[in-house]
């Protein structure tokens, strides 16, 4: 995990939430070099609402590298995006809905780590079958003859060696 990071601050633009979510940057602020411990939600959403003009933070946003808009909600959330950083990914692009805008339909950081939970699944067919078909262990009928393929190669060989 990285220890300093860059945090970029988007405020003054306008969400664009179909065919997709986009961002339509206007207004940034980078702060240089902080330290990743002291990543806090509430101190990020204080932010935007004392510097940015924020009437209330509604929800804060994060992208990954990829370019990927992620929610956070919480002090979990800044955890989970913590785990995340590395030398590749050690600027945080952070975004915030204010309170009366439209919100924005994105996954939450946290519901990264999370395993899907497994799904009971049952094998049937239409098929029907008899004892004799199911013994697994009979050889399957080839449509070639293993000698017959044998002696193919051996003169294919001897010809590309001639020529």
């Amino acid at each position: 995990m990285t220890e300093k990071v860059d945090l970029v601050f988007n405020y003054g633009g306008k969400w664009v939430l179909s065919p997709q979510v986009v961002y339509i940057k206007k207004l940034n602020e980078i702060w240089h070099g902080y330290d990743v411990d002291l990543l806090s939600y509430i101190d990020i959403c204080s932010e935007f609402i004392e510097k940015y003009g924020f009437r209330a933070v509604k929800q804060l946003l994060v992208t990954k590298p990829t370019g990927r808009y992620y929610l956070l909600e919480d002090d979990s959330s800044i955890r989970t995006l913590q785990s995340a950083l590395s030398s590749q990914f050690s600027v945080l692009q952070l975004f915030a809905v204010d309170e009366g805008e439209a919100t924005v339909v994105i996954p939450n950081i946290c519901d990264l780590n999370k395993p899907y939970p497994a799904v009971p699944v049952e094998v049937a067919t239409d098929c029907e079958s008899n004892e004799e078909e199911e013994d697994q262990n009979e050889p399957i009928p080839s449509d070639y003859n293993s000698d017959e393929l044998k002696v193919f190669r051996k003169e294919k060989t001897e010809r590309s060696m001639t020529s």
